[in-house]
Protein backbone atom coordinates (compact mmCIF):
# COMPACT_ATOMS: atom_id res chain seq x y z
CA UNK A 1 0.00 0.00 0.00
CA UNK A 2 1.72 3.28 -1.23
CA UNK A 3 0.68 7.12 -1.01
CA UNK A 4 1.74 10.01 -2.48
CA UNK A 5 0.75 13.50 -2.48
CA UNK A 6 1.43 15.62 -6.25
CA UNK A 7 0.45 18.88 -6.66
CA UNK A 8 -2.80 18.47 -5.62
CA UNK A 9 -3.54 14.41 -6.27
CA UNK A 10 -3.30 11.38 -4.10
CA UNK A 11 -1.78 8.66 -6.04
CA UNK A 12 -0.71 5.26 -4.82
CA UNK A 13 -1.63 1.44 -4.67
CA UNK A 14 -3.84 -0.07 -2.52
CA UNK A 15 -2.47 -3.35 -2.25
CA UNK A 16 -4.37 -4.66 -5.81
CA UNK A 17 -4.45 -1.29 -7.96
CA UNK A 18 -3.22 1.75 -8.34
CA UNK A 19 -5.58 4.66 -7.59
CA UNK A 20 -5.99 8.17 -7.99
CA UNK A 21 -7.97 11.44 -6.81
CA UNK A 22 -7.94 14.73 -5.58
CA UNK A 23 -7.31 16.31 -1.99
CA UNK A 24 -7.94 19.34 -0.27
CA UNK A 25 -5.98 21.25 3.11
CA UNK A 26 -6.77 23.74 5.28
CA UNK A 27 -4.63 23.44 7.87
CA UNK A 28 -4.12 20.02 9.30
CA UNK A 29 -7.69 19.12 8.03
CA UNK A 30 -7.72 16.95 4.82
CA UNK A 31 -10.28 16.45 2.54
CA UNK A 32 -10.29 13.24 0.38
CA UNK A 33 -12.76 13.33 -2.92
CA UNK A 34 -14.59 10.51 -3.22
CA UNK A 35 -14.41 10.20 -6.82
CA UNK A 36 -11.20 7.40 -6.92
CA UNK A 37 -9.91 6.60 -10.82
CA UNK A 38 -8.84 3.01 -9.80
CA UNK A 39 -7.05 -0.28 -12.26
CA UNK A 40 -9.62 -2.96 -12.68
CA UNK A 41 -7.14 -5.56 -11.86
CA UNK A 42 -8.82 -8.85 -9.98
CA UNK A 43 -7.13 -10.02 -7.09
CA UNK A 44 -7.21 -12.70 -4.73
CA UNK A 45 -10.28 -12.05 -2.20
CA UNK A 46 -7.88 -11.65 1.26
CA UNK A 47 -6.49 -9.02 -1.02
CA UNK A 48 -9.72 -7.43 -1.87
CA UNK A 49 -10.98 -7.14 1.17
CA UNK A 50 -7.60 -5.27 2.45
CA UNK A 51 -7.82 -2.65 -0.33
CA UNK A 52 -11.41 -2.17 0.27
CA UNK A 53 -10.50 -1.27 3.40
CA UNK A 54 -7.62 0.57 3.20
CA UNK A 55 -9.85 2.65 0.81
CA UNK A 56 -12.67 3.28 3.45
CA UNK A 57 -10.34 4.33 6.01
CA UNK A 58 -8.61 6.90 3.40
CA UNK A 59 -11.69 8.74 2.52
CA UNK A 60 -12.71 8.53 6.46
CA UNK A 61 -9.38 10.84 7.26
CA UNK A 62 -10.26 14.27 8.16
CA UNK A 63 -6.83 15.47 9.44
CA UNK A 64 -2.97 14.70 9.25
CA UNK A 65 0.25 14.57 11.63
CA UNK A 66 3.88 14.44 10.80
CA UNK A 67 5.60 12.16 13.30
CA UNK A 68 9.22 12.71 12.06
CA UNK A 69 9.35 9.78 8.92
CA UNK A 70 5.89 9.18 9.38
CA UNK A 71 2.50 10.78 8.01
CA UNK A 72 -0.67 9.91 10.33
CA UNK A 73 -3.99 9.68 8.76
CA UNK A 74 -6.90 10.94 11.30
CA UNK A 75 -10.64 10.64 11.77
CA UNK A 76 -13.16 13.23 12.90
CA UNK A 77 -12.38 12.14 16.45
CA UNK A 78 -8.50 12.29 16.17
CA UNK A 79 -8.15 8.25 16.05
CA UNK A 80 -5.29 7.10 13.85
CA UNK A 81 -6.59 5.65 10.45
CA UNK A 82 -3.65 5.03 8.58
CA UNK A 83 0.21 5.82 8.87
CA UNK A 84 2.94 5.82 6.64
CA UNK A 85 6.24 5.86 6.54
CA UNK A 86 8.89 7.35 4.07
Amino acid sequence: ITISFEGRQVIGSDGCNNYRTTYALEGDAITINESILSSMIACSEPVMKQAAAYIEALLKSASFQMDGEQLLLLDASGKTLLIFTK
